[in-house]
């Protein structure tokens, strides 16, 4: 992990590594996988109720990544936009719902850049 928790947060895990021991300023709980996605996923939907809101720029420095990530594309049900999911090791499946204006400037900047990439060695 390589941020570290707040002085108040602690956790455990059990021997089989399915269930989370965590300790918030002084409560406790004990979470399977599937329940701590879905608190993060609800902490995540209080925060962007939150002021300030988060930068709509990408920040300076770092920012979360995800190295060789899982995608799925598809057009969404009602044909209006394209769904791209990115399956995220911390927050479980997140899908991006691109409108047409949108898809067609992913696909153009990707197709921009393909060809200037370096072939990875893996």
């Amino acid at each position: 992990m390589t941020n570290p928790p707040p002085d108040d947060v602690r956790y455990e895990y059990d021997a089989t590594r399915e269930h989370l021991s965590l300790n918030v300023g002084g409560g406790h709980l004990r979470l399977s996988a599937v329940e701590l996605e879905r608190l993060v996923q609800f902490l995540a939907y209080l925060r962007a109720a939150m002021a300030p809101e988060v930068e709509h720029e990408l920040p300076q420095g770092a920012c979360p990544s995800i190295d060789a990530p899982r995608l799925a594309v598809q057009l969404t049900p009602d044909g209006l936009r394209t769904a791209i999911g990115v399956r995220t090791p911390a927050f479980g499946w997140i899908a991006l719902l691109l409108d047409r204006a949108q898809t067609e400037g992913v696909g153009a900047h990707l197709t921009a850049l393909a060809p200037t990439m370096s072939v990875r060695a893996d």
